[in-house]
């Protein structure tokens, strides 16, 4: 439970209002949490000195001055946590176009060598006359079945592995765009990031990852980190905190509403 909360509630006590957390949490949070049983302690006594008079040693405060004291003791720590997660959220954005660059450049390399490996598949597979023309012999005369070629059938996924590459990128420029996508994208590049990481966590001991294959695992897992910031950044970290306690079964006031 958030300080602030706390001590808004603390001060609704105080005023005889109903607050908006339950006693029992509020309590436990006093016996846990020194700074807030301290503010509680002077809030108490300032409470004291204006209704029942100053006590001993304790100098006169107005109601002004009251709570002026209590907004600046709450507000600002607030204001400077949301201030520092709205600057993380932005410039996880950026990164997303980062990350989107790298996936379009990759994608566009994978197309380039799937061309060469068509290339190199065709001249191979036609016969040439003894002037080294290729000549077309055209289907089996003898019935035996054509067998593909092994540098076709490479190009072939080269050109689907391009094709993916393509649309992860074309999803973070997205993300990046509209930062609510990243929502429904998130848990779609998480689960790429897991089976990928652990179908080639075997190959990565045994040595047959090479260093680019290492490096798109890391690629993608870092998307898959950069959307979900984005996708969380959509919220105060009040509201992320009382979700997680939520999802922890502790009881919360309720979560905030996403922001616009």
């Amino acid at each position: 439970m958030e300080c602030e909360e706390i001590r808004a509630a603390l001060s609704a006590r105080l005023d005889g209002e109903q607050a908006n957390i339950a006693d029992e949490v509020i309590d436990a949070h006093l016996g846990a949490c020194e700074e807030c049983r301290a503010w509680y302690e002077r809030a108490v006594r300032l409470n004291r000195a204006l209704t029942v008079g100053p006590a001993d040693g304790m100098p006169e405060i107005s109601t002004d001055d009251l709570s002026e004291r209590i907004l600046v003791s709450i507000e600002p720590e607030r204001r400077r946590r949301e201030r520092a997660w709205l600057l993380i959220a932005g410039t996880a954005r950026g990164v997303l176009i980062a990350l989107g660059l790298c996936w379009a450049v990759w994608g566009i390399a994978t197309l380039v060598d799937a061309s060469d490996m068509m290339t190199l598949g065709l001249s191979s597979t036609q016969p040439q006359d003894g002037a080294g023309i290729a000549t077309s012999t055209g289907a089996p005369i003898d019935g035996s079945t054509a067998t593909v070629d092994p540098m076709e059938l490479g190009a072939r996924l080269a050109i689907q592995l391009a094709a993916i590459r393509l649309a992860l990128a074309v999803g973070l420029f997205w993300a990046a765009w509209r930062p609510r996508a990243a929502m429904g994208m998130a848990p779609v590049y998480g689960a790429v990031a897991t089976f990928s990481i652990g179908f080639g966590i075997r190959d990565i001991l045994i040595g047959a990852q090479g260093a680019s294959e290492i490096a798109g695992l890391a690629l993608m897992f870092v998307s898959a980190l950069t959307l979900a910031v984005v996708w969380l950044g959509g919220y105060t970290p009040t509201a992320i905190a009382q979700a997680w306690r939520a999802a922890s079964g502790l009881p919360v006031t309720g979560v905030p509403p996403q922001r616009d």
